[in-house]
C-alpha cells in the first residue's frame, strides 16, 4: 500500500518470525553497524556449534570440589594448581555442526566462555526501489581482500615495468 516499486517482493524472504527495521541509513552501512554491535552469548543446551568450541590448557578460576568431576565428565584433564583447577591439555568439546549437550553448556558457563554472538542479522534490504539479498558486511574479510588485491596489482605493475611511486622501490 506504500506505492513503492518492488516493496511487495520482500514477502518472498519472510519465512518465520522476523523483525522489520526501517531506517534512513544506507542498508550496507546499517548492516555493518549491526554486525559490529553483536554481543557475546553463552552456549545453551541443544544449540548447534557454528565452529569448533574448545578449551585451552591453563589455569581456571574454579576451586577444587564438584567441578573436578564435571570437567572430567566432558573429557577435560584437570589438576589442582595453587588452589585452583587447571586444565592440563587443550580439547575440542564440540565440533562445528554438532549439538551442545547440557554438560558441555554448563562447563562453558563455569569457564565464563561465550562462544556465540547475539544481535540482529540483516537478511534482505530494500533501498531506492531495489532489493538487496547479500548485505552482510564483514570488515575484516573485505579489508583482507583489498590488501590481497593491492599486493597482486602491485606485483603485476612491477612485472610490466610500470613506473609509479609504489613500484619504484621494487
Amino acid at each position: 500500500k506504500a506505492g513503492k516499486d518492488n516493496l511487495s517482493k520482500l514477502i518472498e524472504y519472510i519465512e518465520d518470525s522476523y523483525a522489520i527495521l526501517f531506517s534512513d541509513e544506507d542498508a550496507f552501512g546499517l548492516s555493518a553497524f549491526l554486525s559490529d554491535n553483536k554481543t557475546p552469548a553463552k552456549a545453551k543446551p541443544g544449540q548447534i556449534a557454528l565452529e569448533d568450541i574448545g578449551v585451552e590448557a591453563g589455569p581456571t578460576e574454579l576451586v577444587p570440589g564438584p567441578d573436578i568431576s564435571a570437567l572430567s565428565a566432558v573429557g577435560l584433564q584437570v589438576k589442582v594448581e595453587k588452589g585452583k583447577l587447571a586444565i592440563q591439555k587443550a580439547k575440542v568439546l564440540v565440533k562445528a555442526g554438532e549439538s551442545i549437550s547440557s554438560d558441555v553448556a554448563s562447563i562453558l558457563t563455569k569457564l565464563d566462555m561465550t562462544p556465540f554472538e547475539s544481535g540482529l542479522e540483516p537478511l534482505v534490504a530494500y533501498s531506492e526501489g531495489k532489493i538487496y539479498t547479500t548485505i552482510k558486511i564483514n570488515k575484516e574479510e573485505i579489508l583482507e581482500g583489498l590488501m590481497n588485491d593491492y599486493s597482486r596489482a602491485l606485483a603485476f605493475a612491477v612485472s610490466l615495468n610500470q613506473i609509479t611511486k609504489e613500484t619504484i622501490p621494487f
